[in-house]
């Protein structure tokens, strides 16, 4: 078990890996169930990766405590391309990769870390139906 998280911990590390991919096969990301994070939130960490609800796409954020509030970056995902294409749609990071809660229409500071850590969902799905239909 040691051995198995040791093993996703070194390949959540590496911010290349934004996939997207079948139902069952998400290369490194094969172990974190459908809308799931990889870590389990008790552990508190500044970076996490979370996978769809259909498992098909995988999100690597990073949650930054500023003064009593919280920040969402995301390091990687598989809207990376589009965005670069299209940086004025919606559901892409704003420049510095931090999420636009107006997408969210969401106008409240995020107080804790599981507030975080249900935005970056809730902000993940939603972009990545918004790909979903883009690409259709």
């Amino acid at each position: 078990m040691f051995n198995k998280i040791l093993r996703m911990l070194l390949t959540s590390l590496d911010h290349t890996n934004a996939i997207a991919c079948g139902p069952d096969d998400c290369g490194p990301h094969d172990e974190i169930g459908k809308g799931e994070f990889l870590f389990p939130k008790t552990l508190k960490l500044e970076e996490d990766t979370y996978r769809t609800k259909d498992g098909r796409a995988c999100f690597d954020f990073h949650f930054k405590d500023v003064s009593g509030h919280y920040e969402i970056y995301v390091l990687s995902s598989p809207l990376s391309r589009y965005c670069a294409e299209n940086p004025q749609r919606a559901f892409c990071t704003l420049p510095d990769g931090q999420i636009n809660l107006i997408d969210l229409n969401c106008t409240m500071a995020i107080r804790t870390y599981n507030q975080a850590r249900k935005v970056a969902v809730v902000w993940a799905e939603k972009a990545w139906q918004k790909l979903l239909q883009t690409q259709i």
